[in-house]
């Protein structure tokens, strides 16, 4: 068994295994083996597809034996049909090469996207439904859905990026093409032959032959080429996607900030204390403070009064600000 099998089938193994540990057993599949075992699929065949080497398209040159000899009409005639008949028949060989390598690669993607992405639905739901008995903790971390939905987005991607899915696609349908063309050109030779007197063909005729013999093999270097458009359109539009979807992350990444007035600030004893999100507070004078490098979302400000009045309790305050990146937000409270 080679390596790349090997891995394919440890893979499956350990998904089987955790599946029907899952339906049978009654005990949830171990969430970070899932996981695992999913990759272990994906790279296994993404390896086997890269070990799918089918070489570059290259032509059949003319100038590997005489192709014309005066006198020999037929047999000269024969020769350059099959230059071009073999040039076809390369053509379409490398596309069904191609496509076989493409099929392995977007199987694998899309079956590991599909199935992490319905592991990332279910995980929430079973934390929920089953907790431990020992610890009331669930078995299944409510975390290990946005691992699950992650891995499935970067598997997307990739898919995206080495183009298996559209290119699988663009495969098929040229060598359909490209096999249209070339059984019509088969039954058009086989037709002029047919009408040759004595297996010689006449004067008149020869031109013309040679002129479908231009057309067809204008038709293939045509499919082909539209075909490597097709490619090269989709894959710039590819990198302009990934580069407008990372720039955007790094835009919505980074920081923000809070001007913060607290409108009684100076009035309370001994000032006041901030703490952001739960965080450790940090004593403040004055109606007024700068908070800085805030990640953009949701934090919530807890303004306390440093020392209680005689009798009194602290006078205290809470507000949820929303955090937008490269901005700071105005935010007035009073503590009561």
């Amino acid at each position: 068994m080679s390596m790349t099998r090997a891995v394919i089938f440890v893979g499956f193994v350990f998904l089987i295994a955790e599946v029907l540990r899952w339906f049978y057993f009654c005990h949830f599949p171990s969430w970070p083996l899932f996981i695992a075992a999913t990759i272990l699929l994906v790279i296994g065949g993404l390896v086997r597809l890269l070990g799918h080497s089918r070489g570059n398209l290259e032509p059949r040159p003319f100038d590997a034996a005489p192709i014309w000899i005066a006198g020999k009409e037929a047999e000269s005639l024969t020769t350059i049909f099959n230059v071009v008949r073999g040039h076809a028949v390369d053509t379409m060989q490398w596309y069904l090469r191609a496509k076989e390598g493409s099929k392995i690669g977007a199987r694998c993607v899309r079956l590991g996207a599909i199935i992490l992405a319905a592991g990332a639905g279910i995980i929430p739901t079973l934390s929920q439904m089953q907790l431990s008995q020992t610890n009331g903790r669930p078995l299944v971390e409510p975390g290990w859905a946005t691992v699950a939905l992650a891995t499935a987005a970067l598997l997307v991607l990739l898919d995206q990026f080495f183009g298996f899915s559209s290119a699988w696609m663009r495969y098929m349908g040229t060598e359909m093409l490209i096999r249209r063309s070339f059984d019509e050109f088969q039954f058009d030779w086989e037709i002029e032959k047919s009408s040759w007197t004595n297996g010689t063909p006449p004067p008149a005729q020869i031109p013309i032959v040679l002129g479908r013999f231009r057309t067809f093999i204008t038709q293939v270097n045509a499919a082909v080429e539209q075909e490597t458009a097709a490619w090269i359109a989709d894959f710039k539009t590819t990198l302009m996607t990934l580069d407008q979807s990372v720039k955007g992350k790094i835009e919505t990444a980074s920081p923000g900030g809070v001007n913060l007035e607290v409108t009684n600030g100076d009035q309370l004893n001994g000032g006041w204390t901030l703490s952001i999100d739960q965080g450790t507070p940090q004593t403040r004078t004055g109606k007024t403070a700068a908070l800085g490098g805030l990640a953009p979302g949701t934090h919530v400000l807890t303004i306390i009064e440093s020392k209680a009045p005689n009798g009194q309790n602290a006078k205290r305050t809470e507000r949820a600000v929303v955090v937008t990146a490269n901005d700071n937000v105005a935010v007035q409270v009073t503590a009561t």
